[in-house]
């Protein structure tokens, strides 16, 4: 039986992956700012990090997987919403960085969104790599399920996000 996942719960999830990363920034000199506008967090912006020596102000979304462990995949959403068509944060993210935050084990792939996108058009055609959807309640979402060892080859950096 498939795993339904719930929005709040993993709401959650997400709340504190992105908690992690500020956390581990600001341990590291950053000045770190928590996105609340709605409309930019849809976009895929839910952190501001900003160098303490007064550095370019980049954005920077966090996505948070607490089966990536587990499986050994990272998972891209290619499509959020099934009924509606809505487009996935691979598609969709605006952030000058994504962070995809190994849950169990702090790994963090620290991605160029547009490196990402590049990267799942060759990924979608290797043999290793699987598409599949993943049941929320009253949805589905659809993305493709990369090996880590083939996702950690794309990553501009890894770093250990420990609490």
């Amino acid at each position: 039986m498939a795993m339904l996942y719930r929005f709040g719960a993993q709401l959650a999830v997400g709340a504190d992956g992105e908690e992690r990363v500020a956390q581990w920034l600001t341990g590291r000199g950053y000045r770190v700012s928590r996105v609340d506008d709605r409309d930019r967090q849809r976009r895929g912006v839910d952190l501001l990090v900003e160098p303490a020596d007064g550095g370019d102000r980049v954005g920077v979304e966090v996505k948070t997987d607490r089966r990536a462990h587990a499986t050994g995949n990272l998972f891209l959403e290619t499509i959020s919403v099934d009924g509606e068509g809505a487009l996935g944060w691979l598609f969709r993210c605006e952030a000058d960085w994504l962070v995809y935050l190994v849950a169990e084990t702090g790994e963090a792939l620290w991605y160029r969104p547009r490196d990402l996108f590049v990267a799942y058009w060759s990924w979608r055609q290797l043999a290793e790599v699987r598409s599949a959807w993943v049941e929320n309640e009253g949805y589905r979402s659809r993305g493709l399920c990369v090996p880590l060892t083939i996702a950690r080859s794309v990553a501009a950096s890894i770093a250990w996000v420990t609490e």
